[in-house]
């Protein structure tokens, strides 16, 4: 196939199907690194509690944390088929990331010209949020694969490939489905609409068509949106609203270098892009990019910078976090914004030089053996992301003596304890704790000098602190008194762990 970015399209057969086969490693090496141990492995504190919302409530409006429809039926349709197991809430993220990876290089690979498909398929397939997301019981990847299916769609469409029904069609399952994306994707309607008119369809035959998805969406995602604020989860991204100058300033030197860093350029290892920098690419991606798209494909120029528009509105209006993991869907479209940009740069050099072609293939596929080479599977942060080894923590518990032995945990500690389960549970006290995202070490020392007052002899503390920034606080403030870590992961970097405060302990 023919990219329709690349005009001149010189490339001998031999540098055609040499540049195929390393799109084809690309993406089973895509597929090889999220495949693994991580959907089997123990579920992590922000996954435990949907998981135990979903098992213990067999109607979605009896359940009172904000948990996602789709999350809701996903995780009941997994329990049908995998029984009470990790996997049956991780298959469903697993699955999508895997076709997300064969969307996106299909995509790349009928758009750019072959070395920027490898390049940019490349970065989405080794991408630390992608990969971290597709072991996550969370709506990321899902969501990720229904956009690029959704522009998949719509591609085809305007190429002529499908009838414009199947748009529509496509459109009212994701409104039916009562998915975050219909707000993001609702713009593809007038898009039909107008393009439909132009090739002598009549008006009412379109205006009826397109009642269907808007009329799901308001049948099924406004009630739908008022269980979401009713069980708070509008609430807890109000930090990411764009409704002040102080979150707005946070966004552009916080959230969006870390979007870019960990759902763009994390496989180039650009940690330290300054916020100017991450700034100037987003724009590049935003409004450079979806320019140099219009004149070959205006329905993929408006995927690239409709969504961020909308985005950026919702935010503002306090309605929609703005560049957080929740907005990952749209994070691949970044790529193809930025890729659009290179392709451009690329083909002025093609025309002129004929040896560039053959010479830039056999440069992207070193660029991909280096890649694999240098990292890996084991070397991936994202396959590392989350690991939280809980049962090993609480089999120690059950080898605690029976009496003088008394646990406190918070509310998060409780629910991975009764999904668990525990012999001993009964003999658990809990004191609710809480614990900030990120706790201040003021915060923890207040917390275990109250637990060295205890009077009990023995006393162990099932306690919730931030991987990266908490943990080491923890272990600094223990060397100061008479408290210790009571089981210590495999892994350092972890979220729940257990302290014995060892006052008048006589073990």
């Amino acid at each position: 196939m023919k990219p329709i970015l690349d005009e001149s399209c010189v490339y001998p057969d031999w540098v055609k199907r040499s540049a195929f086969f390393t799109l084809t490693l690309v993406v089973l090496y895509g597929m090889f690194l999220r495949v693994g141990d991580q959907a089997t492995r123990d579920f992590w504190l922000d996954e435990v509690w949907r998981v135990t919302n979903i098992v213990e409530h067999a109607s979605y409006k009896e359940i009172p944390d904000p948990i996602h429809y789709s999350e809701f039926l996903m995780g009941k349709l997994g329990l049908k088929f995998f029984g009470r197991t990790e996997l049956a809430f991780r298959i469903w993220p697993l699955l999508s990331s895997l076709a997300a990876v064969i969307v996106f290089a299909s995509l790349a690979w009928s758009v750019f010209s072959p070395p920027i498909a490898i390049l940019i398929a490349f970065t989405f397939a080794f991408n630390f949020g992608a990969i971290a997301n597709a072991h996550e019981f969370k709506l990321y990847s899902f969501e990720g694969c229904i956009f690029l299916a959704s522009l998949v769609v719509a591609y085809a469409v305007e190429r002529g490939k499908l009838a414009w029904q199947w748009l529509m069609a496509w459109l009212s399952l994701v409104a039916a489905g009562a998915l975050n994306l219909f707000p993001f994707l609702c713009f593809l309607i007038p898009w039909l609409m107008v393009q439909q008119y132009r090739a002598g369809k009549s008006w009412r035959t379109v205006v009826v068509a397109a009642l269907v998805p808007a009329g799901l969406f308001l049948l099924f995602y406004l009630p739908y949106s008022k269980l979401l604020i009713a069980h708070g989860e509008t609430g807890f991204w109000k930090s990411y609203y764009l409704t002040s100058s102080e979150n707005i300033l946070t966004a552009r030197t916080v959230s969006i270098p870390s979007v870019m860093w960990w759902y763009v350029f994390s496989w180039y290892d650009f940690r330290q892009l300054s916020p100017l920098v991450s700034l100037y690419l987003l724009l590049c991606a935003l409004v450079v990019g979806p320019i140099l798209l219009w004149k070959k494909s205006p329905v993929f120029a408006l995927m690239v910078i409709l969504p961020a528009v909308t985005m950026m509105v919702l935010s503002s209006l306090g309605l929609y976090p703005f560049m957080t993991r929740v907005s990952s869907f749209y994070y691949p479209m970044i790529l193809f914004g930025l890729a659009s940009v290179l392709q451009r740069g690329y083909e002025i050099f093609e025309q002129k030089h004929k040896w560039i072609p053959p010479l830039s293939v056999a440069f992207a596929t070193m660029v991909v053996g280096a890649g694999i080479t240098l990292y890996g599977r084991g070397g991936n942060p994202g396959r590392m992301q989350h690991i939280q080894e809980s049962r090993a923590l609480l089999l120690s518990l059950e080898k605690l003596g029976t009496e003088g032995d008394i646990l406190f945990h918070n509310d998060v500690a409780a629910r991975m304890i009764k999904y668990y389960g525990l012999a001993n549970s009964d003999r658990f006290t809990q004191r609710e704790v809480l614990t900030p995202r990120v706790p201040s070490k003021e915060f923890l020392r207040e917390q275990i000098t109250f637990m060295q007052k205890s009077a009990h002899a023995h006393r162990i503390w099932i306690f919730v602190v931030h991987r990266d920034q908490g943990y080491p606080l923890l272990l600094e403030l223990l060397q100061e008194g008479d408290v210790s870590l009571f089981h210590n992961e495999r892994r350092s970097g972890s979220f729940l762990v257990g302290i014995r405060n060892s006052v008048n302990s006589t073990s």
